[in-house]
C-alpha cells in the first residue's frame, strides 16, 4: 500500500486507463490497461495499492514559494486550453496557468503559495528577490525576447542596469550578469566617463562613441555607470584661494557641450571647479601685489 501524507505528492508511472466513473479500463485478456510512458501525480488521499505495471516514484514534499520567491516553470508538451490542473494552496486555478503554453515555454508563479505538481510540467528552478539597497543595482541580460518589469520589451542579448531600491525579483527570461556598487560622489570628487557605442541615455541625452563628460556630486551621490558607459578616472575638485590664477587650454562651453579647442581662459580666486575632459590647467600662480610706486612691463603673445 501507498500512503502520501499531506503535504506530500508522488509520481507514478505507467498508470493504469480509467473510465469516466473512475474504473480501472481492462483489457480483452481481464489484465489492467496500462498507459505506458505516461505519469499521474497524485497527492494526499486514502492509501492505495499500486496495480500492475505502475511504478510509483519517491514521496516528495510540496514546493513551498516564500514571499519575495517565485518558482520557475517550463512546459514540456503544449496545453491548448492551459495548465487546468495547478491549484495554488487556496485550492483555486492560478491565473498564469489559464493561459494556452507551448512545448519549452517557460513562465514563473509569485509566493507565498504551494505548489502542486501537473504532469508535463517541469519545476526549473525556485529564485528568491535580490535585496538592492541606495548604492546597490543589478547588471541584467535578457535570455530571450521579453518585457521587463517595467514592461519595456528588451531583445535577447540586450543589457541592462535596474537601480530600484528594494527587493527585485528577477523576471523568467532575465539574467542576473552581477552586482553592481555605485560610486559614492562628494563635493570635493567628480567621475570622467566615456561613451563606449552611441545611445540615448535614461534623461534623453544623445551620446555617441567616444564622447567624454563629468559626473558631478551635484549630478547624483550614487553614480552607477550604464551599460554603454565606461569610468575612465575620478577628478580632484580645484581650488583657488583669492590671490591665485590659472589658465585653462580648450575650455569647456556649457551651451554648446563642446570644448572650445585652441582657446584659452583666465579662471581667477577665489573659485573652485572640476576640470571637464580634454580641459588641460597650467601652473596655479598667485597674483602679484603691486605698491603705489611700481608696475609691471607686459607683453602680448596673442590678439583678440
Amino acid at each position: 500500500m501507498v500512503c502520501i501524507p499531506p503535504e506530500h505528492y508522488a509520481i507514478v508511472h505507467n498508470p493504469v486507463v480509467r473510465d469516466e466513473h473512475g474504473n480501472v479500463v481492462v483489457n480483452d485478456k481481464g489484465e489492467d490497461k496500462l498507459r505506458h510512458g505516461d505519469e499521474e501525480i497524485r497527492f494526499n488521499q486514502d492509501p492505495f495499492h499500486l496495480h500492475f505495471g505502475e511504478v510509483c516514484g519517491p514521496i516528495t514534499p510540496l514546493p513551498i514559494i516564500k514571499e519575495n520567491q517565485a518558482i520557475v516553470l517550463q512546459a514540456k508538451r503544449d496545453f491548448e486550453k492551459g495548465i487546468e490542473d495547478h491549484k495554488a494552496n487556496n485550492g483555486k486555478e492560478k491565473e498564469e496557468d489559464s493561459q494556452p503554453r507551448k512545448a519549452g515555454e517557460k513562465w514563473q508563479l509569485k509566493g507565498p503559495l504551494v505548489y502542486y505538481p501537473t504532469v508535463g510540467v517541469e519545476i526549473v528552478k525556485i529564485v528568491s528577490a535580490i535585496v538592492l539597497g541606495p548604492n546597490r543595482a543589478l547588471h541584467l541580460k535578457a535570455t530571450d525576447d521579453c518585457n521587463d518589469w517595467k514592461g519595456v520589451p528588451r531583445k535577447a542579448g540586450e543589457e541592462w542596469i535596474v537601480r530600484t531600491v528594494g527587493a527585485y525579483l528577477p523576471e523568467v527570461y532575465e539574467e542576473v550578469v552581477s552586482e553592481l556598487t555605485g560610486k559614492v560622489l562628494n563635493y570635493k570628487t567628480g567621475l570622467h566617463i566615456r561613451a563606449k557605442r552611441t545611445f540615448t541615455n535614461e534623461d534623453g541625452i544623445k551620446r555617441k562613441a567616444g564622447d567624454e563628460w563629468l559626473v558631478t556630486w551635484e549630478d547624483t551621490e550614487v553614480y552607477f555607470p550604464g551599460i554603454n558607459e565606461a569610468i575612465i578616472q575620478e577628478t580632484p575638485l580645484k581650488v583657488l584661494t583669492h590671490n591665485q590664477y590659472c589658465i585653462i587650454t580648450n575650455p569647456y562651453d556649457p551651451e554648446t557641450r563642446k570644448l572650445r579647442l585652441g582657446a584659452t581662459k583666465l579662471q581667477k580666486g577665489p573659485a573652485t571647479f572640476f576640470l571637464q575632459p580634454g580641459e588641460t590647467i597650467s601652473e596655479v600662480k598667485t597674483a602679484r601685489i603691486l605698491k603705489a610706486n611700481q608696475g609691471l612691463w607686459l607683453t602680448a603673445k596673442a590678439g583678440e
